[in-house]
């Protein structure tokens, strides 16, 4: 094809009448410049020519005036309509829109690109491996072994997932929406918030208020995070139930060696051979000891209370000093506790011998002043 024709030579490179009123010259065309015209007209047509000539050899004829047209058809698509379909503008690597799904068709056989529609719940309910019972969008890519599905429920009930590779397909899996619940998201192991509000209201359900907040109570166990095993580890150290103290460990108190008295619980005014039986407790000696019941302050003087034996139930108060104190039954005498001198008796060397006038006659008449003790009814 020829270069462009050149403009006429005139001022505004336009064609313009002459006017012989006032002698004005029309534009003067070369033969030079009409000759390019017909020239590049000639080239022009030469070209559709060719365009023409393209179409299965057709020769220009007169009579038609869509020549150009079909040779152009037949260039773009093959000489047929316009296409319908990305195969018929060539176009090979495009997501293909399938035929629509029918009735009773297994997903598992839909293994070519593109997508396919489902227009009825009816034929996902009849269908095979469809992810619900659905209408919806089946989306497929495949590439070598792998095969991918998508497929998009019509109602919003879900999206699906799913792969088929060397063969096999895994199950489908449904992509999770702007939920707001943990079985929204698939989730049946969590704690709902009224689940963890009702565990922890158990927790602390009756606790005084200074011990209703986990705050409160981790406070109180000394914020040790291992506070079970620190008390595992302090009873592990606690003494063994034991029936004596020597069994606990316990050997600088008094009864930590053998004693002579024994303390029993007995039963007031129930005697069995001068001893009583189950009830009250009961200071006990054993062999020829004494029972007493001592009181001692510490760097202080002490007082006993000793059972002596002389033949009766006597009670003595005893200082320190040596000083003793015998306590009368109130039917024998005025006077609960009636002070003696300190005497030596005969049976014992621990005794007393009151001074009353008996004794005191005992004295004169030089009579042993202990066998009056034990003759006067004040000495029983």
């Amino acid at each position: 094809m020829q270069d462009p024709i050149k403009p006429v030579p005139t001022p505004d490179q336009k064609f313009h009448d002459g006017n012989p009123s006032t002698g004005e010259l029309g534009t003067i065309v070369s033969a030079d410049w009409l000759n390019t015209v017909q020239s590049a007209l000639q080239a022009t047509q030469q070209e559709v020519l060719s365009v023409i000539g393209s179409n299965n050899g057709q020769k220009a004829d007169p009579a038609r005036q869509d020549q150009l047209l079909q040779a152009i058809k037949q260039l773009a698509w093959g000489g047929n309509a316009k296409p319908t379909t990305l195969a018929g503008y060539g176009i090979a690597d495009g997501l293909t829109m399938r035929p629509p799904l029918g009735d009773k068709v297994d997903l598992n056989n839909i293994v070519d690109d593109g997508l396919y529609h489902n227009p009825a719940n009816a034929y996902a309910a009849n269908g095979a491996n469809y992810p619900a019972p659905y209408a919806g969008l089946l989306f497929v890519f495949a590439d070598g072994e792998m095969v991918y599905q998508q497929y998009q429920s019509f109602n919003n009930a879900g999206c699906w997932y799913r792969c088929r590779y060397r063969g096999n397909w895994s199950q489908w899996q449904k992509l999770a929406d702007a939920a707001t619940t943990l079985a929204g998201y698939g989730i049946t192991d969590g704690a709902t918030k009224a689940e963890l509000k009702a565990a922890v209201d158990g927790l602390v359900s009756g606790a005084p208020g200074a011990l209703n907040t986990l705050q409160e109570l981790a406070a109180a166990l000394g914020n040790d995070n291992n506070f079970a095993a620190t008390i595992t580890n302090k009873l592990a150290g606690k003494a063994d139930k034991s029936s004596s103290l020597a069994g606990y460990g316990i050997n600088t108190l008094a009864l930590s060696t053998a004693q002579t008295a024994q303390i029993f619980k007995t039963t007031p005014n129930v005697y069995d051979n001068n001893l009583y039986t189950n009830g009250t407790l009961e200071l006990r000696s054993t062999g020829t000891d004494f029972p007493a019941l001592g009181l001692h302050r510490p760097g202080n003087s002490a007082v006993a209370l000793v059972h002596k034996s002389y033949g009766d139930d006597t009670l003595v108060l005893k200082e320190a000093t040596g000083s003793e104190y015998r306590v009368w039954h109130s039917g024998n005498d005025s006077q609960i506790i009636k002070k003696r001198r300190y005497r030596v008796h005969a049976d014992d060397g621990t005794s007393w011998i009151p001074r009353s006038p008996l004794a005191k006659w005992a004295s004169t008449m030089r009579l042993p002043a202990a066998s009056m003790a034990r003759s006067s009814p004040s000495a029983a």
